[in-house]
């Protein structure tokens, strides 16, 4: 894996890189500790980049809290767990607070009705990324909707998953080109199948991912979204009916970039990265021919001194976009130069090792 990398160059790349990646690499490939980290992490609080992204994590309990905008909760947790911030740095937790009172009922979710679970399975999934997995709050919610999709992994069968939308009245136009999923498999618990929220959270929890329990769950639920038979269902999965007239729709399924022979595009580069970054944490993903299939593609960006240089386009920093949809990989402050790719690609191929 990785044949060709060169662990020493690339650390030379990253040696010049700006505050993020440095505390980064420190911590995270290099593990070292100490004053040095200490010092590190000062200059990374006081990153106008890192600055900017905190403002963005405000108190919003309404639709917008799940949206492309730089301000929806997800993409500013999801920049901040790429930035290294984790539970202890005080700025962090500050802003974190209120959606730890959301997860234990003291402030309530606007318009629950519009798949309330959803949102909660959603600010969980965030929450134990950077490390709230054992607040209580965030372990109940993981936990019913583990079981939720274990149980479907056991005992459910996809060539049921869909139905005709023949008998359904008041199906949005919008809706018509897509699949209406089994009513049997969406409820107030959520959908029956796995979403990328649910997959963020599961993974990094170590609540459960260090029980042996419910890491064997963990892991049959993996295996089960890279077979060929999930990866083949519609991505989007399609829309939900919600009694006694309403249809929602319902994304955000887990189709991984390279499963499939079909071209890679941008978008799906970008995701790819991304996805490999998350599904590492899973012993049935690093095992699985899709893993190896994707490091050799990714070998082939590797000069002959070791160091990586990914396309730019696919480490896009978008204004408007959603960060599980690869749209926000941006590690580095300032323009997206030559440079900056460099580093970002050395480090994210060294953060696929450690």
């Amino acid at each position: 894996m990785f044949t060709e990398l060169n662990e020493e160059s690339c650390l030379n790349v990253l040696a010049n890189a700006g505050p993020i990646l440095r505390y980064r690499t420190t911590t995270e490939i290099l593990g070292e500790k100490g004053y040095k980290v200490e010092n590190l992490r000062d200059e990374l609080l006081s990153c106008d980049l890192v600055l900017k992204w905190l403002s963005n994590l405000r108190p919003r309990f309404d639709r917008n809290m799940h949206g492309s905008a730089s301000d929806s909760y997800e993409n500013a947790m999801g920049k901040l767990y790429d930035f290294g911030l984790r539970r202890g740095v005080g700025e962090l937790d500050a802003r974190v607070q209120p959606y730890l009172e959301l997860i234990e009922g003291k402030r309530k979710l606007e318009d629950s009705e519009y798949m309330g679970n959803f949102y909660f399975v959603m600010v969980a999934g965030f929450l134990a990324m950077v490390g709230y997995g054992d607040h209580e709050g965030v372990i109940e919610v993981l936990t019913d909707r583990l079981d939720r999709v274990y149980d479907y992994v056991r005992h459910g069968d996809l060539s049921d998953f869909y139905v005709s939308p023949e008998g359904f009245k008041g199906i949005p136009k919008a809706f018509r080109n897509q699949k209406l999923v089994n009513p049997k498999y969406y409820d107030e618990r959520g959908l029956a199948l796995p979403t990328i929220y649910d997959l963020l959270g599961f993974l990094h929890s170590e609540n459960l991912m260090n029980d042996s329990t419910e890491r064997e769950k963990v892991e049959d639920i993996v295996k089960l979204i890279l077979s060929e038979e999930y990866q083949t269902l519609p991505e989007g999965y399609g829309y939900v009916w919600k009694p006694p007239k309403k249809y929602y729709a319902m994304g955000w399924s887990i189709h991984v970039p390279l499963f499939m022979d079909k071209e890679m595009g941008w978008r799906d580069f970008s995701r790819l990265l991304l996805y490999l970054g998350i599904l590492k944490k899973a012993d049935t993903a690093r095992n699985h021919p899709w893993y190896n299939k994707s490091m050799k593609y990714l070998s082939g960006f590797i000069d002959q001194k070791g160091v990586p240089l990914l396309p730019s386009k696919a480490l896009p920093e978008k204004k408007v976009g959603y960060w599980v949809g690869g749209m926000r990989m941006g590690l580095e402050p300032g323009r997206r130069t030559r440079v900056v790719v460099k580093r970002e690609s050395a480090f994210r191929l060294l953060s696929y090792l450690s």
